[in-house]
């Protein structure tokens, strides 16, 4: 995996290189994985909302993307909002 996250109620949230979402729910053992179509996207990021009802991911292509928990569909998509330099400043 990527990157992790766990939130309140024991879920484990991870995002792969393959643009793969993972929920695992802790308590119940129970494992829940989808694939995305962004498979040139390698997600490197993920959360969940604050409210619980969303999962936001990030990765390389600098986007943003929030999906709904409950369907897995992607129901927002940033538009790249960074900028990558070839230098690195402090």
């Amino acid at each position: 995996f990527q990157a992790l996250n766990i939130d309140e109620d024991a879920i484990l949230l991870a995002v792969d290189t393959e643009a793969v979402i993972t929920k695992i729910n802790v308590s119940r053992g129970e494992k829940e994985e989808f694939k995305t179509e962004f498979k040139d996207a390698r997600f490197t990021s993920c959360d969940y909302s604050s409210n619980g009802k969303f999962i936001v991911t990030g990765g390389d292509d600098y986007k943003v993307r929030f999906w709904d928990d409950e369907t897995n569909q992607l129901i927002l998509e940033s538009d790249s909002f960074y900028t990558k330099h070839n230098s690195h400043s402090n």
